[in-house]
């Protein structure tokens, strides 16, 4: 962390998760993610940047950051892939937050967010 004043911090974390698809057994459902993430708080402006590196029942891996657009939401972008992911590329990308929630736990949180959009696999 980097606390340079009351307006002006910065902080880097690491999160662990699992991907739920809205349909069982769909794309991406049960797959387990690890990502990075660097927040920055500007005077007010509160940015997070972040990657992931997420990995499905059969081993094969997707690497994806997300990072504000310009109207400010968050869009997600395909970086690489393995396996059947290699070579994927993805588009119209939503990223909804819905929380954030309690802190269960000092230095803890919980999120969940909903991602939306279209892809192609090679």
């Amino acid at each position: 962390t980097i606390a340079f004043s009351k307006t002006h911090k910065a902080h880097a974390r690491e999160f662990i998760g699992t991907n739920r698809s809205n349909t069982p057994g769909g794309i991406h459902d049960k797959e387990t993610f690890r990502c990075v993430a660097l927040t920055m708080e500007f005077a007010g402006t509160n940015r997070t940047f972040s990657v992931c590196d997420t990995i499905d029942k059969d081993g094969d891996r997707r690497l994806t950051s997300f990072a504000p657009g310009p109207d400010g939401n968050l869009v997600r972008s395909m970086v690489a892939g393995t396996g059947k992911w290699d070579g994927m590329v993805v588009g119209n990308t939503r990223v909804e937050l819905l929380g954030p929630f309690p802190e269960i736990k000092p230095g803890m949180f919980q999120n969940c967010n909903r991602q939306t959009g279209d892809y192609k696999l090679k």
